[in-house]
């Protein structure tokens, strides 16, 4: 992973574990105006890092028993696309092999959760 990516990753983690909503919505914004102007061999792991921050928001909505039990979790749903546009794009079957296991993993599990 380049260091755009990488640094990247990290702000998604970092907005993560501070459940900060407003940081991952601008993340995911972040991630689509990237999508345009990135690689076709780096694609796979930009929906893996927008799916991430979908997921983040995901969990940051799951204290709301509202929310939890609703038929309409939108975040669910562009996480799991998210991680699908992943694996459908053609560069996927050259990435590192683990990195593959990463979004395979995490498509299953959010598969799980819907």
């Amino acid at each position: 992973m380049d260091e755009a990516l990488q640094a990247l990753a990290e702000e998604i983690d970092t907005a993560a574990q501070n459940n900060d909503i407003p940081a991952l919505k601008a993340l995911v914004k972040k991630c689509d105006d990237d999508l345009a102007a990135i690689s076709e061999h780096d694609a796979p792991i930009l929906h893996f890092l927008k799916a991430n921050c979908y997921g983040a928001l995901a969990i940051a909505h799951s204290g709301d028993p509202e929310h939890e039990w609703s038929w309409e979790q939108s975040e669910r749903i562009s996480e799991i696309l998210s991680l699908r546009k992943a694996v459908l794009g053609d560069a996927f079957p050259e990435l590192d092999p683990v990195f593959q296991c990463k979004i395979l993993t995490n498509l299953g599990s959010s598969l799980d959760r819907l």
